[in-house]
């Protein structure tokens, strides 16, 4: 059986990502949802994953990448989505890959449009 997981480098498995594309987080692992000013966001809100566990290291060795990165001894990922409920998770993608116009967001379509300007 093939097993799909949300994890990085920077804070470990946080959780089993379904078929539907939802990740399930595992037991010990906290993540919230939070905005530009660090608040977290209620349910079904799209902001940046934050993620707290024993498995997020201690830091980088750029002590002004620690300032940006750590909030609350919670590791703030460049990752965005949003929480179902208290223990599911939808990542969209990556906040640089984002581009957002007119109030909307368009998900992974930096990558692209930068392919289609080169040519």
């Amino acid at each position: 059986r093939l097993v799909n997981s949300y994890s990085s480098n920077e804070f470990g498995q946080v959780g089993i990502v379904e078929n539907d594309g939802f990740c399930h987080i595992f037991s010990g692992v906290n993540v919230k949802i939070v905005d530009d000013h660090f608040d977290v966001l209620p349910f079904h809100k799209k902001g940046r994953i934050a993620i707290k566990s024993d498995q997020v290291f201690d830091g980088y060795i750029d002590q002004n990448l620690n300032q940006s990165s750590f909030k609350d001894h919670f590791f703030i990922s460049n990752d965005y989505g949003y929480m179902i409920d208290q223990s599911t998770l939808k990542v969209l993608g990556r906040i640089d890959n984002l581009l957002w116009r007119f109030h909307l967001t368009f998900l992974n379509c930096v990558d692209s449009l930068k392919h289609k300007s080169a040519i």
